[in-house]
This record gives C-alpha cells, structure tokens and sequence, in this order.
C-alpha cells in the first residue's frame, strides 16, 4: 500500500475502470511523488481549464500550483478566473474585488458579499450577497441577501435564491445559465438566464453552530446533466446529532429533476467529530458525467468512492493512509487531485492538508495502487 500513498497512484490494475474513463491527448504533467502543495488546511481546490495547473486556497492564500511548482497568487482566499488572468475576492469587510494576475491593478466591484465563483466561461460569476448596500453604490448593484449572478460584460445583476443559510452551497450549470444550489434545507436549480428557480427536494437541515455550519456540497457534470450534493439531514427533526442523522447523497438529471440515486448514509459523524468541525467534503464528476467520485466512510475509515453512471461496472474504493478530502478531476479526465489530511503533532492544529495526484495512465501498477470493487 505504501506506493499507493505517492503522487503517481495509477488505476490501469483496474481494467474496468480504465475503460470507463475517456481517454485524451493532453497528458497531466509529471509533478514526482513528492505532495504538490502542504499547508494546515486546504479550504478549495480548482483545476484550470488546460488541466495543467491547480488554484489552491488555504489557510494563509490562493496558491497556483504548475508543473514547475507552486506560487502564491494572493494573500487571501479568492477565486482565479478560467483564464487565470483574474482574481475575484472579498476584503475583510465584505467587498468584493477583481484583480489583474499579470500587472496588480485592483477594482472595487462595489458588491457586499462573499465566496465568489466564476462560471465556466469567465464572464459570469455568483457570490453570496449579505444585502448591504455598499456608499456609493446605484440602487441596480444592491440586491437583496441571498445567491446571486454577476454578468461582468452586460453590468448586471440577478438574484438566484434569496436569505441564503450557512449551509449554502452552489456550482455552475455548463454553459452558465444559472446554477445548482443548496440552501436553508432546499435543493434546487436557478437559471440565470430565465429567472426561474425549479425546487427539487427539501430536507430537514441540522441546527449546526454558527462558527462551524454544516455546509451542503454540490457539483454539476460538466458534459452531462448530472449533478450530486451532499445534504446534512436532520432526520429524525430532533434537532440533535445522533445515530439516525448522516450526511445523504443525492443525484439527480439537471434537465429533468428526476432522482437518479440516493445514499441516505453516505456519511456518518460522531457528536464528537460534528463538534470538531469536521464536515464531509468534496464530490467531483468525471467530465463526461459516467463516474462520479466522493468521500466516503464506512467502518474501516474514510476512503474515496467511485460511483458509476453508465454500464454495468460495480463501485469501486480507493483507500488512503489519511482522511481524503475535496477530490476534483481533471477537466481532460487524466488525473483526479484530492487532498490528504493526515495526523502531524507539529502542526497547531495536529494535522497538514496535502495536495495529491491520481494519474490515470498506462503505467503497471499493482493490486495495491488500483481501487478495488466494492
């Protein structure tokens, strides 16, 4: 298992895997087998359109990581555009910026508000609004609080879903006509471009602390209409974390809202870890929409799953010497990033986040290395 814990952990032992997966010209670049980036914690990990590079924010800044290595873009958390020539990102007050990579120069957006992310094209973006106004700012770019879509060639704003929770979470529907999103216990699409919202399930979310929310997750296909999201659910509606509360997971068709699977306990927590704040996170779609990876956990710890849409293949386990977090895979479907976090008494917070590499290639690799059918 050891080799398994390196960067180039390759899946060609899994022949039906292999099979399942597109194959593309472009190769993900040899990066050693050494972690990609080590930090305290890791909060988002974003690969860029040419899947040669990795926007990384952590603790301390949003970090390019490149074949050649990693380098720091800002000093803050903030979200890169496709392009990689812009920063979108929220001060200490809540205003929203745009920054140039190549020369520096700052613009105040004058939007309130907060976690931007852009659309797959780059010319939209949505950020929570907290409703205020900023001074000086026309009555048009003062929406209310909620989820909302900025389309930075047209000058304009529209609301998506209005009073977003602590538990919000959103992703882009291809071609950015309105987005995925989860909020106050509410799942649902809002397209942009119809000012339509279209409500596909509603659950009872746990009351979690304010200074640690129980966040939904969501990812949309992008070459598919296919999304999945992790929904915290208090079932039981006791209001209390107990044996009968999970995180589910839900799939559904973006087009026609039909359920395509439910994994009402994809993820379990013990009071102990919900206090620690620790919450399930990350879930990614290969790009053709066949496959779809997530964290899991079952009684051997946790461990990525591979879960297949198309065929008849079974899903399959990729476990780890640590806590796998934020898998995210590559836009040509050669590599899947994740992050590691593993136990380390030196660190304050008596763990370290690692940037690591799944490669899909044709290298030999043993038993060890492949996932294995669950």
């Amino acid at each position: 298992m050891a080799k398994a814990m390196h960067l180039m952990i390759v899946f060609c032992a899994a022949a039906a895997l292999s099979a399942c997966l597109p194959r593309c010209a472009a190769a993900v670049p040899a990066m050693g087998e050494e972690p990609l980036l080590t930090a305290e914690s890791v909060h988002d990990v974003t690969w860029m359109p040419d899947s040669r590079a990795l926007a990384v924010n952590t603790d301390r800044a949003l970090v390019l990581v490149e074949p050649h290595g990693p380098r720091i873009l800002l000093e803050a958390n903030g979200a890169l555009s496709p392009d990689g020539n812009r920063i979108l990102y929220a001060d200490a007050t809540g205003r929203l910026f745009l920054q140039d990579v190549r020369d520096g120069a700052v613009l105040d957006l004058g939007l309130a508000g907060a976690h931007p992310r852009w659309a797959p094209r780059g010319a939209r973006f949505a950020y929570y609004s907290d409703g205020r106004c900023p001074a000086g700012a026309a009555a048009p770019y003062c929406p209310p609080a909620g989820l909302v879509a900025a389309d930075l060639e047209a000058g304009e704003l529209v609301p998506l879903n209005p009073g977003a929770g602590p538990d919000g979470n959103y992703d882009w529907l291809p071609g950015a006509s309105g987005v995925v999103y989860f909020d106050n216990g509410e799942l649902g699409i809002a397209r942009a471009d119809a000012a339509t919202n279209t409500l596909l399930t509603r659950v009872a979310p746990f009351p979690c602390p304010p200074e640690a929310p129980c966040q939904a997750w969501v990812a949309v296909a992008r070459r598919a209409p296919r999304a999945a999201a992790f929904l915290f659910n208090d079932r039981n509606k006791d209001g209390a974390w107990d044996s009968n509360d999970a995180a589910a997971l839900v799939v559904f068709d973006t087009g026609t809202g039909q359920m395509l699977h439910t994994d009402p306990s994809a993820w379990f927590l013990s009071p102990g870890e919900l206090s620690a704040g620790l919450r399930p996170r990350g879930i990614t779609w290969s790009p053709d929409g066949s496959m779809l990876c997530y964290v899991a956990r079952d009684a051997q710890g946790f461990f990525l799953m591979f879960l297949p849409f198309s065929g008849d293949m079974q899903p399959l386990v990729l476990r780890t010497r640590g806590r796998p977090d934020l898998p995210r895979w590559s836009p040509d479907a050669e590599a899947l990033a994740y992050v590691l976090v593993r136990d380390d008494a030196s660190s304050p917070a008596g763990a370290m986040s690692e940037l690591r590499l799944v490669r899909f290639g044709n290298e030999p690799g043993s038993a060890a290395d492949a996932p294995a059918a669950r």
